[in-house]
């Protein structure tokens, strides 16, 4: 039996319960988002879509605006925990920087804190229903926890149907399993139930797997892993405070593996 089957089985009779509810959250992400893309850009979305690569384990939202050029970036962007377990966003808008993107999608367009990890590349519209994925992003990288975005991003888009003909070039160095990449974080929830302590494993490999150094990343753990840490309703100072212990963990975390690693190389 797979871990999606066991975790189905767990679930029980709550998971249709569960599933109906996010069809109702689909219907209003689509329609919220119709209404931000009309008064932001004047026009229509080319994808709005919110599809179940692992339902309900697993939710994606797919947001596209082509811009003037045919060719602009894309972020994929994860984060952890609060009803499914993970949410992967593949989101392109026709803005200059990934971390435009990132910010003005999560801030501003679903209104949410930053507690997503972010990972980019580079989408060319070729005409006739066609897309192609390519590249990485300086600011993120390509590496979706070891895994290359742009194989990521097609297989989520491909979800859709909106599009006839996607190709993706890899990142080399990094996996292109897809059934892997989706099955690992079912595996990790069935081993992590906790809420917390789930949000604590999946930043760790986020952190360990990244392929840029970037003070992002370790921001993103640190809010992902805190907001997992407070009960809600929470307020303002009620996460001020699951910062700052989470700061103070992470640190020590941190300087433990540097320790670990100091005695290490002093034996060898």
């Amino acid at each position: 039996m797979s871990s999606l089957e066991r975790l189905k089985k767990v679930l029980g009779d709550d998971i249709k319960k569960y599933e109906q509810k996010m069809c109702g959250f689909k219907e209003q992400y689509v329609n919220h988002m119709n209404r931000v893309t009309q008064a932001e850009y004047q026009k229509n979305p080319e994808v709005t879509d919110l599809v179940f690569p692992r339902s309900p384990f697993i939710y994606s939202r797919i947001y596209i605006v082509k811009g003037e050029q045919d060719v602009q970036k894309f972020d994929v962007l994860q984060t952890f925990g609060g009803g499914s377990f993970t949410a992967i966003d593949v989101v392109s808008i026709p803005e200059e920087y990934h971390k435009d993107i990132k910010h003005k999608y999560v801030a501003h367009f679903i209104g949410q804190p930053p507690i997503y990890f972010a990972t980019g590349g580079y989408i060319e519209f070729q005409g006739d229903n066609k897309i192609k994925l390519y590249g990485k992003s300086q600011d993120f990288g390509a590496s979706v926890a070891g895994y290359d975005v742009n194989t990521v991003a097609k297989e989520l888009i491909g979800l859709t149907g909106k599009f006839k003909e996607i190709d993706a070039e890899p990142n080399s160095g990094l996996e292109t399993n897809i059934e892997k990449f989706f099955d690992g974080w079912l595996d990790l929830f069935e081993q992590k139930l906790d809420n917390y302590e789930f949000a604590k494993s999946a930043s760790n490999i986020y952190l360990d797997k990244a392929d840029v150094d970037n003070s992002d990343t370790m921001m993103d753990a640190l809010m992902i892993r805190a907001i997992n840490k407070v009960e809600e309703p929470f307020t303002d100072v009620d996460l001020m405070m699951a910062l700052t212990n989470e700061m103070r963990v992470m640190t020590n975390e941190k300087l433990k593996q540097a320790f670990q690693k100091n005695m290490r190389d002093r034996n060898d």
